[in-house]
C-alpha cells in the first residue's frame, strides 16, 4: 500500500486539480508516464513481498530503478549487485559529509586518518557511514571522537542516528536489521538459528560445509533464500562461500545472552571441528582445511575470548595449529595455538591421556622448528 500512496502522490506534481481518489492518482500518473519518453522513476527500498508492476503499463516509455534488500525483484529485471564502498570511498564520503567539502586536497592529515580508522570499522556499509556523518554533524563531536566513541559503545551507537533530511533514511541502521529478524523469525525461524552461527565465524569466508551436518541441502537452500532476500548473508556460488557484514554479526551477537554465545559458539565450534580434517602427507586434502582457515582462525579468537573450554575447541585448535606448523611453516602462528590446546585438554585430562600427549608433541615439535628458523 505504501508504494502505491506513493506512486500516487506523484500526481500532485502533474496537474493543479483538486485532491482525488487514490486510483485515479495512480491513473493520472500512469497516462502521463505513457505519454512521455526520457523520463526515470526511482522506486527505493522495495521490500520483497511488493508487487511493483501493479503499477506498471506496458505503453510506458521510460526507464525505473529499483533498490533493494531483497536478491531477486523480478524475473524480468536486469540485476546489479552492490558490493560494500571500499575504504578510500568510505573515507572520503565521512569527510565530505562531516567537513561539508567538496575538494579533500586542504583536509588535516589528522582528520584523514581518524575518518580512514572510521571507514574500516564501518566496513563500507553505506547506511552505517551515512549515520555516524549525521550524529557527528549533529553533537559536533568530531571524527576521531566517534571513532574512540564507536570503540566504546559501538552497539548503543548503532541505535542512534542523527537528525536526517527528508531525502535520507530515517531509522538507525540497527532499527534496520532488527525488521528484518523479525520477518525472517515469521517466515522461517531457523534462518535466525543459523545467522547466530555465522556470527562466530569469519565475515567474509563462511565454507557452505561447516554447516553440512546440521542441515540437509533442501532446508540449507530454502534458508539461504529467504535471508539473502534481507541482505543480511551473501551466497558466493562459485565458491560454496557465505559473507555476513561484520556489523551485523556485532549486532546479532549483541542481542545475545551469555548463555546464548555460549551455545552458539560452542555449537559453531562442534560444527567447525568435525569438518577440520585432512591428510598432512596428501597434498590434495590441503584445500579443505585452506578453505575453512579464516572461520577457524576467528573461533580460536572466541575460544580464547568468551572461555569455550570443552573437548572440541581443544581438538579444533590442536588440528588449525597442526595445519598451520606443517603445511604452512607458520610457527609463530601455531605456538599460542597449541598453548591453548593443551591448557584446555589439562582441564579435562590428566598428562597421562593420549590426546594431552598428541597436542604435547606437536607443540615442542613446532617450537624446536620455530627456535632453528629464527636462528
Amino acid at each position: 500500500m505504501n508504494l502505491l500512496n506513493n506512486f500516487g502522490q506523484l500526481a500532485r506534481y502533474l496537474t493543479d486539480k483538486p485532491m482525488m481518489e487514490l486510483d485515479k492518482q495512480i491513473a493520472l500518473v500512469q497516462h502521463w508516464l505513457s505519454q512521455h519518453e526520457g523520463w526515470l522513476l526511482v522506486l527505493d527500498n522495495v521490500e520483497p513481498e511488493v508487487n511493483w508492476r501493479a503499477i506498471w503499463l506496458d505503453t510506458m516509455r521510460g526507464q525505473v530503478l529499483l533498490t533493494s534488500r531483497a536478491s531477486v525483484i523480478d524475473e524480468g529485471v536486469h540485476s546489479l549487485d552492490l558490493d560494500k564502498m571500499s575504504v578510500d570511498d568510505s573515507r572520503d564520503m565521512i569527510l565530505r559529509r562531516v567537513l561539508k567539502k567538496q575538494s579533500l586536497r586542504n583536509v588535516d592529515a589528522a582528520d584523514k586518518d581518524a575518518a580512514q580508522a572510521l571507514a574500516i570499522l564501518l566496513d563500507g556499509l553505506p547506511l552505517a557511514l551515512s549515520q555516524a556523518c549525521a550524529y557527528i554533524q549533529q553533537t559536533k563531536c568530531g571524527i576521531a571522537a566517534y571513532v574512540q566513541l564507536y570503540e566504546a559503545e559501538g552497539y548503543k551507537l548503532m541505535r542512534q542516528r542523527g537528525k536526517v533530511s527528508e531525502h535520507e533514511h530515517p531509522e538507525p541502521v540497527a532499527t534496520t536489521w532488527k525488521l528484518s529478524y523479525q520477518k525472517l523469525q515469521a517466515e522461517n525461524p531457523a534462518t535466525i538459528e543459523l545467522l547466530k552461527l555465522c556470527a562466530f565465524l569469519d565475515a567474509d569466508e563462511i565454507p557452505e560445509e561447516i554447516f553440512s551436518q546440521e542441515y540437509e541441502s533442501l532446508a540449507f537452500n530454502d534458508m539461504l533464500g529467504s535471508i539473502q532476500n534481507f541482505s543480511l548473508l551473501q551466497r558466493k556460488t562459485e565458491n560454496k562461500m557465505l559473507s555476513m557484514h561484520r556489523l551485523v554479526q556485532a549486532d546479532i551477537r549483541a542481542d545475545l545472552s551469555p548463555e546464548q554465545q555460549q551455545k552458539y559458539g560452542l555449537q559453531a565450534v562442534r560444527l567447525l571441528a568435525a569438518v577440520f580434517t585432512y591428510e598432512p602427507n596428501n597434498i590434495d586434502t590441503w584445500s579443505k582445511p585452506e578453505r575453512l582457515l579464516a572461520s577457524s582462525l576467528k573461533l580460536s579468537e572466541w575460544i580464547n575470548q568468551l572461555q569455550f573450554e570443552i573437548e572440541e575447541s581443544s581438538l579444533l585448535l590442536n588440528q588449525l595449529a597442526f595445519y598451520l606448523d606443517e603445511v604452512k611453516a607458520n610457527y609463530s602462528q601455531a605456538l599460542p595455538l597449541y598453548e591453548r590446546s593443551l591448557a584446555i585438554f589439562r582441564s579435562v585430562f590428566d598428562d597421562n591421556h593420549p590426546s594431552v600427549k598428541t597436542v604435547k608433541s606437536n607443540y615442542e615439535g613446532c617450537l624446536r622448528d620455530f627456535e632453528q628458523d629464527i636462528v
